[in-house]
């Protein structure tokens, strides 16, 4: 895998300061992936947000290059590249496969289960704009996927705008 680009400054301070992946591991994220059902844990928040970012990135039902790039180099950074490239993809790959195997219906409901406190879940659909927005801008089938993705996890109408206009801010701070 290529280097992952450099995610901005914004992109990561608005990252950070929500206090996603703060102590995170690829083995945590890859015993997620692997479990199916989202399990409590440690580990379980980020590796929601993993998968949210994964299944609105994936919404034309291909995993780009630059998508893989863009949510590795954000996750490489935000967890003070304790995570290696090799490690991180196969994270990727892994919540990809799963979403392959179940189906993407599946997978959203399950994320619904997993994050019973709101601010979890409007958080997994804001990292999931911001990764969108991070790689060419946000088109239309990841905005659909933004808003399949508010609807599974229960979020009221203005949360997809609120997301997206949050992302966006992030973007050009940085």
């Amino acid at each position: 895998m290529a280097d992952p680009p450099s995610p901005s400054a914004g992109a990561l301070a608005f990252a950070r300061s929500r206090g996603w992946f703060s102590t995170l591991d690829a083995q945590t994220l890859l015993e997620a992936a692997g479990a199916g059902e989202p399990q409590p844990g440690p580990g379980a928040f980020a590796a929601a947000l993993v998968e949210g970012a994964l299944l609105v990135a994936t919404a034309d039902r291909t995993l780009e290059r630059g998508e893989l790039d863009a949510l590795a180099g954000l996750l490489q950074a935000l967890t003070g590249h304790a995570l290696e490239r090799d490690e991180l993809a196969g994270v990727i790959y892994a919540f990809a496969a799963l979403a392959h195997k179940q189906g993407r219906p599946a997978r959203l409901a399950a994320l619904g289960r997993a994050l019973p406190n709101e601010e979890n879940r409007h958080d997994v659909l804001a990292f999931a704009a911001l990764v969108a927005l991070c790689h060419k801008g946000l088109c239309d089938p990841e905005r659909e996927a933004l808003a399949t993705m508010a609807g599974a996890l229960a979020l009221p109408p203005a949360a997809l705008d609120d997301a997206i206009a949050r992302a966006n801010a992030a973007l050009a701070a940085g």
